[in-house]
């Protein structure tokens, strides 16, 4: 995992070594290893990029890297099955002088030609460059694990793995549109217009999305590379059939996540999902005084240190126990200032620690649970949608699961089930309301920013439709942008084994009771760790998320005062109304006006 940078010019000569020099240290948190600048010999192409060695350590990985004599590429990110993908081009006649996995992109694009992308399992940002043909190919993986954020001009583009590295060429402004969707919501992307930014004109390349640029003339062509297997190709499997190989998959996804040529360990919150992991490494022989890091709250109701103890046990792992917080609100307010993009909840400053306390002990590559309940059925509110399904299609499991999930099915349910178009109009009416009733936001400040296209809900039907949309349009993309800026501040890199790509597009064709089944979320990965786990981190009902004493920290002094400071400032550039107190007793709230004020 790496740093990405640079330019793309319509005129030669319009391209310094110093500004990419630029872009590439404001990125060099992400690969404190190494560092490369390069221009092609038109002087319309300039690449920036710091190296996270990760695989093949030696000299041999530097980026950029040049390939053929015909390809130049800056990677950030990991490509599982490069092994196996090279082994393929070697029978092909390729010749290889590295044991990357960059080497292999290039390689396979010369063979494949545009469909090379879906050679490729992984996480990955990247921009290649075919000399002979004089085109410029972007991309990015299918969930987004790996940022790539653009900057169009009329003459140039810039890119960037974050907007400081293309702020360092070219001034960013704030995007007050944005900011307002962020004040009313609480939401850090747009559900409209996910590849949005808190920028004027910086987007990010969407997942699962390539891009090509002809250098001749700057055309631009873009298309999706990957879509999930569509509802009518559903396997038909029995439970322990289903289990059998939903095991096996996911064995071979962390076997995948385990390859690194650094010292790896686990992010371990006591949940099922990172459990299962540890699980599963435990089976592959791969637990051994293994490092495993976990946030603690000694006394908060939600802390989750008995349950990551017990799994530490079980498995003989060498936990290190982590106490965000302990560090004292100053330190909570660096994080923020830090930031380059706001984030809704203190929760990541929870993970931020935990990477920090991962990069102390020598640790390079993290692997975390993340992707399990968008892919497995995990969040409570997906029930909502399974009862749905069930309802409709007259099944006989209907009162069943009702009685065991403690639901009271009523009047209102029957109504969203049978009129989800009016529903959903409901729902993006009450969103769109947090900004425009909101009783601290200034109407005038409204009136002028806020945009209701940047809410999005689509009508949904079925559980399958809602995880979809989390996976894929809004939700997950959220949690892998805290995930990558959380880790790589730190010059770590977070693997995530649930998002591997033959496992996800197995957990795509399979059907929801497997995925929901009395009364509980994720209920094939329960039945496959049945046996591994302590019962009560397997059947455990409660989804705890990543909870933090968040109103503790927020009603410090030090919090107080700053957020003080930041609603007077808000109120004097009228973005804020006059009768906003000058402290809310809303603390999310004020989590949000205290970032707005760090980036006007």
């Amino acid at each position: 995992m790496c740093g990405i940078a640079g330019i793309i010019h319509k005129e030669a000569g319009q391209i310094s070594l110093q500004t990419l020099q630029a872009m590439g240290n404001a990125l060099r948190h992400r690969g404190p290893d190494d560092s490369g600048t390069w221009i092609d010999p038109t002087g319309k192409v300039g690449f920036a990029h710091q190296r996270l060695s990760i695989i093949d350590i030696s000299g041999a990985g530097a980026q950029p890297f040049h390939y053929m004599g015909r390809y130049s590429i800056v990677f950030n990110g990991e490509i599982y099955n490069y092994r196996e993908l090279k082994q393929t081009l070697l029978k092909k006649g390729y010749t290889f002088h590295s044991e990357t996995d960059t080497e292999v992109i290039p390689a396979a694009l010369d063979h494949y030609g545009r469909d090379f992308l879906d050679q490729l399992n992984g996480m990955f940002a990247f921009v290649l460059l075919d000399h002979v043909e004089q085109v410029l190919w972007l991309a990015r993986d299918r969930f987004g694990e790996k940022p790539l954020y653009l900057l169009r001009e009329e003459r140039a583009l810039y890119f960037g793995s974050e907007p400081a590295a293309i702020a360092a060429a070219k001034p960013l402004e704030p995007d007050m549109e944005m900011w307002s969707y962020f004040l009313g919501t609480g939401l850090p992307k747009s559900s409209g217009q996910s590849n949005r930014t808190f920028y004027r004109n910086l987007v990010q390349v969407p997942p699962a999305t390539w891009i090509s640029i002809k250098l001749n003339d700057f055309t631009e062509t873009s298309g999706v590379y990957w879509t999930p297997p569509q509802a009518d190709e559903q396997l038909q499997l029995t439970d322990d059939e289903a289990v059998e190989t939903f095991a096996a998959l996911l064995s071979q996804s962390v076997k995948q996540a385990l390859i690194s040529d650094v010292p790896s360990g686990n992010s371990l919150s006591g949940g099922t999902d990172s459990s299962s992991i540890c699980a599963v490494q435990n089976d592959l022989k791969a637990t051994t005084d293994r490092k495993v890091f976990s946030a603690v709250f000694p006394g908060f109701a939600k802390d989750e240190s008995k349950a990551i103890l017990e799994v530490s046990e079980r498995f003989g792992l060498n936990t290190c126990l982590v106490y965000p917080g302990k560090d004292g609100a100053e330190d909570i307010y660096n994080y923020l200032q830090q930031l380059q993009e706001p984030v809704a909840h203190s929760s990541c400053y929870a993970q931020y620690k935990v990477f920090e306390a991962a990069q102390q002990h020598g640790i390079k590559v993290l692997l975390d649970g993340q992707g399990a309940d968008e892919m497995l059925g995990g969040y409570n509110r997906y029930r909502t949608w399974y009862l749905q399904e069930l309802w409709k299609q007259g099944k006989k499991q209907f009162r069943t699961e009702c009685s065991e999930m403690g639901y009271s099915w009523g009047f209102k349910d029957q109504l969203t089930a049978m009129f989800p178009h009016t529903a959903t109009w409901f729902l993006r009416k009450k969103t769109q309301r947090l900004v425009t009733h909101n009783r601290y936001l200034h109407p005038e400040f409204v009136r002028s920013f806020f945009q209701p296209s940047l809410i999005r809900k689509p009508v949904i039907t079925s559980l399958r439709q809602a995880m979809d949309y989390d996976a894929r349009s809004f939700g997950l993309e959220e949690l892998l942008y805290y995930a990558d800026r959380n880790a790589m501040a730190h010059g770590v890199e977070v693997r995530l084994p649930f998002l591997n790509r033959p496992l996800v597009d197995w957990l795509y064709k399979i059907t929801s009771n497997l995925k929901i089944r009395h009364g509980y979320g994720k209920w094939l990965l329960r039945k496959a760790m049945d046996k591994k786990l302590p019962a009560n981190v397997c059947w455990n009902r409660i989804k705890t998320g990543f909870e933090t004493p968040h109103n503790e920290w927020m009603n410090t002094v030090f919090m107080k005062e700053r957020t003080a400071e930041a609603i007077a400032h808000l109120k004097k550039e009228r973005i804020l109304s006059p009768g906003t107190p000058g402290n809310t007793n809303d603390t999310i709230f004020n989590w949000r006006v205290i970032q707005m004020a760090m980036h006007l």
